[in-house]
Parts: structure tokens; C-alpha cells; sequence
């Protein structure tokens, strides 16, 4: 739903974004989600205000924004896959897709997976929905699918796509207006997962995709049933220890089903004021021919880390 640009708490340098001639400009969020997920991987950190930031020290990333939703939180699978080709012709790494619902669409597999197989990690909300139903594009196998670790009513999803969780159940972070708000939801979740997967990547750069995707699983904390919380709680320090004892082609020893999924065939491709909010899922990507059950907004944030 777009970044708000000028927030006392977020970056203003290293941050770049694409234009939707749908949707406006990038930095403007007049909803609060796309900033909400911001600030969770990138609010600055030791300033005095605000929060702090799973990746820390702002110099070492780089923001690449793409408005993918409107202002009430309508989009179609086709406005998702534009807003991703935005973040891989701007050179980014790692793509958080705090969103999801519907159905599988061979097309739309067919999209993911080529993204995946050249290189790019797509990590994406497994839904708010508590139940066994698959949602997209988490689901597709070439995605990584994040739930909550906390325990919630609804904010997570079971199913054998569920790869993995994170914190996800009262985050607080930034909202546009300078603000700081607490939501609930995987959307919350699929930014920390993508912080941590930045910061692995920028210590590794040498690493694949798949090779980053597969250490994340190796090293997560266990929990069970795994069809709730997939391989477990997502660890930065495991992961990193694991790659700098291992190198990057341990990831290669781990059998990853979910690359299978659905036929898919995946290849190894490379101040602010605190207010109460809701749960940030309840029902859509909404809009367009989707009859979609939950909202979960595109935490439009696609980013690169750096090599240091």
C-alpha cells in the first residue's frame, strides 16, 4: 500500500520505489500496511524514537518500494506480478509479499516459480483464515510460506505449505503520520522472516537462493505440528553460525518438499504516538475477479541487502 517517505522513524536514504499508474506513488501510504511492514524489517534503530529494526544498522540495505494495492486495499494477482517484475528489474534480492488468498493459477505458478529459478527469494503471508485452506502466492512452492509463532485465534494457517514462523501477533512498528501502532496477522510475521533472510544473504552473498531458503529451515527452532508453524521459529544467529561452519552448499544437502508442490518443478536459482489496531488480517488481496476471504495487504517492500 505504499511506504510513507518522511517518517521520523524510517529511512529516507537507500530507499527507492517504482510508480503504479493504478495505484499512485510509492511514497504514499494511505492505508498503513506497506509502512507497518517497513518498519518491521527497516525502522531505524538507537535514534531515540520509535522501535528498532530487525536489520539494525540502515546502511546495509536497501529499500525498493512498489505499490501494488489501492488505499482500501484492492488488487488482482495481476497487479501483485507487475509490483514483483517492478522488484526484480530494480535489482532486488529478497521479496516480501505480506498478502495472500484465492486459488492456485497455473499462470500464476508458473510466474513464481520462474522468478524463483532466476535467482530471487518471493517470502509471502501464509493467510489469517486458522484453518487448512491454501493461500496464494504462499502456497505456491517456489514461495516461502510465513506464519505467526505466537498462539491467536486466527492468525496463522495449517497446511503443508506452512514453512516456517515468526513473530507476528501484536507487532508494534510504524504507521504513516509519524505514528507507531501494534497489528496482528502473517503479514506481521513475513517481514521478519525477510529481515533475517537479508541479513544472512548480505554476510553470504556467494549463497543461491534456494541455498538461503534451506539454511532458514535447517536452523529454525523446532515447533510442532509442523503444518502449523512449518520447520519452526525463524533463528538469525543459527542460520549464520550453520553458513560459517557449513559454507553455502550445506543448504544444498536439505530436501525441501515444498518445491514440488502443485507439480512445480523449482531448480536452484541462485514523538509517535502508540495506538491499539486490529488485526491486520481479515479478509482479501481483494478486488479485480478475487472473491477473497482475508486482507492481507502487500507489504509492498522488495529490498537487496548489501555485501557487508
Amino acid at each position: 500500500t505504499g511506504y510513507d517517505l518522511g517518517h521520523i522513524d524510517l529511512p529516507i536514504d537507500n530507499v527507492s520505489g517504482t510508480n503504479s499508474t493504478q495505484f499512485g506513488p510509492w511514497f504514499v501510504d494511505e492505508h498503513s500496511h506497506g509502512t507497518h511492514c517497513a518498519g518491521v524489517i527497516g525502522a531505524i534503530t538507537n535514534n531515540g524514537l520509535g522501535i528498532s529494526s530487525c536489520m539494525g544498522n540502515n546502511n546495509n540495505f536497501y529499500f525498493h518500494v512498489v505499490k501494488a494495492m489501492d488505499s482500501e486495499g484492492n488488487g488482482s494477482g495481476a497487479s501483485i506480478m507487475a509490483a514483483i517484475r517492478g522488484c526484480a528489474k530494480a535489482g532486488t534480492k529478497i521479496i516480501s509479499v505480506s498478502l495472500g488468498g484465492g486459488s492456485s493459477v497455473p499462470a500464476e505458478a508458473d510466474f513464481y516459480r520462474r522468478k524463483f529459478e532466476e535467482g530471487f527469494l518471493i517470502i509471502a503471508a501464509a493467510g489469517n483464515d486458522g484453518k487448512t485452506d491454501m493461500d496464494y502466492p504462499a502456497s505456491y512452492g517456489s514461495v516461502m510460506s510465513v506464519t505467526t509463532f505466537e498462539d491467536h485465534s486466527t492468525a496463522f494457517q495449517i497446511n503443508n505449505q506452512v514453512e516456517i514462523s515468526a513473530p507476528g501477533v501484536r507487532i508494534l512498528s510504524t504507521v504513516p503520520g509519524n505514528g507507531l501502532q501494534r497489528k496482528t496477522g502473517t503479514s506481521m510475521a513475513t517481514p521478519h522472516v525477510s529481515a533475517v533472510a537479508a541479513l544472512i544473504w548480505s554476510r553470504f552473498p556467494e549463497c543461491t537462493n534456494l541455498q538461503i531458503r534451506n539454511v532458514l529451515l535447517m536452523s529454525a527452532q523446532p515447533q510442532v505440528p509442523k503444518t502449523r508453524y512449518g520447520y519452526g521459529l525463524v533463528q538469525a544467529e543459527a542460520a549464520y553460525n550453520l553458513l560459517k561452519e557449513n559454507g553455502c552448499g550445506h543448504g544444498d544437502t536439505f530436501v525441501n518438499p515444498m518445491l514440488s508442490y502443485e507439480g512445480e518443478s523449482v531448480g536452484n536459482g541462485g514523538s509517535a504516538g502508540v495506538s491499539e489496531g486490529g488485526n491486520s488480517g481479515a479478509s482479501g488481496y481483494r478486488g479485480g475477479s478475487f472473491g477473497f476471504i482475508w486482507l492481507l495487504l502487500l507489504c509492498q517492500l522488495c529490498y537487496t541487502s548489501s555485501n557487508h
